[in-house]
């Protein structure tokens, strides 16, 4: 029995800042707000007075939250049935290891990166592009429909 029982703590006082959360994770100050990831039922949102706010759930087990000018990185993972009793609001069958990108004004889905033979995404930290090669995908040009490969989504390099 986890659902609902979740709680979470003030890093400084120790403290109960929120509760009735199932399986929180990944709690983070963005703007002077906590966010946290609600697990258990796949969704992401802020605290507000003591109470989490869903603000977008998505297929899986939300583990992982990291913010850049505006976007919010949540990872999911697929759950595994025998584990189910620990997402009672996420499908099974439809869940999935990916890192979704948010856009925290809109709350759209702005893409998506999934691993489908993945199980688990546990956590999400942005680096500087100086540290890493990046993933590479293709970028299709709107006026001459040529495709390119480039290695970092713009804006995110460091």
């Amino acid at each position: 029995p986890v659902d609902r029982r979740g709680v979470v703590f003030s890093g400084q006082t120790r403290a109960v800042v929120a509760t009735g959360l199932t399986r929180p994770h990944s709690a983070r100050l963005y703007r002077g707000q906590v966010w946290v990831d609600n697990s258990g039922y796949g969704e992401v949102g802020p605290l507000v007075a003591g109470r989490f706010e869903p603000f977008a759930r998505l297929p899986g087990w939300t583990r992982g939250l990291y913010f850049h000018r505006g976007i919010a990185f949540v990872g999911t993972s697929r759950v595994i049935p025998r584990y189910r009793h620990y997402a009672p609001g996420v499908a099974c069958e439809t869940s999935e290891a990916a890192v979704h990108v948010l856009d925290l004004k809109s709350g759209k889905v702005l893409g998506c990166m999934s691993w489908p033979n993945g199980n688990q995404i546990f956590a999400i930290e942005g680096v500087p592009s100086a540290w890493t090669g990046g993933f590479p995908f293709s970028e299709e040009r709107q006026s001459t429909g040529k495709r390119r490969t480039v290695l970092f989504f713009k804006g995110l390099a460091a």
